[in-house]
């Protein structure tokens, strides 16, 4: 029985491995990560969006965050429709990455694909080993929920996924601050 319990515990990490390692796999075969940035930064805007919606942020609080996040300055009528300021956030933002991939391409064909690649694998590889790290606390914390009369497995399982999720997250929100924030030196 505790075998048994030992490999349900060791395989929610192995599929998370597998997801993890077919993502790796994605980014070292694609000619380009483009498409993938870019609904990364539409998804990370409208989540932002609807986080700083339900907190009944100022318009001038949401647009000093996107200030900060895109590390340009603009200006936005805060009279605006809602879907009027996310639709301009994603010109922005498009923007913003359109002139950095112009920027690297001064230096030549294929560094900002090349780069892109470099901070994509860069970051998976810092975030999964850090979620590595938090497992084994995780399984610990949940095996005293037992006590509660709460299956630690399911705990577990459940407590994983959402850190999983969250990494996920994490990720794409490196991803692109870091390439707005770079440059070749």
């Amino acid at each position: 029985q505790q075998r048994k319990n030992l490999f349900e515990y060791d395989e929610v990490l192995n599929k998370q491995r597998e997801i993890i390692y077919s993502e790796r796999t994605g980014i070292l075969n694609k000619q380009s990560l483009r498409t993938n940035i870019i609904a990364y930064g539409e998804q990370m805007i409208t989540n932002i969006l609807l986080e700083m919606k339900l907190e009944k942020s100022s318009p001038k609080e949401i647009t000093s965050l996107f200030q900060t996040f895109f590390g340009e300055n603009f200006t936005v009528n805060s009279n605006s429709d809602p879907l009027i300021f996310q639709q301009y956030l994603f010109n922005e933002f498009w923007l913003i990455y359109q002139a950095k991939i112009n920027s690297f391409n001064i230096h030549g064909d294929g560094i900002c694909e090349s780069f892109e690649r470099a901070i994509s694998l860069t970051n998976i590889d810092t975030i999964w080993r850090e979620h590595l790290q938090e497992m084994p606390l995780l399984r610990e914390a949940v095996s005293w929920r037992g006590y509660g009369q709460q299956n630690p497995l399911y705990e577990y399982k459940k407590d994983a996924l959402l850190s999983f999720s969250a990494q996920t997250g994490v990720f794409r929100q490196l991803l692109i601050y870091e390439l707005l924030r770079s440059s070749i030196l």
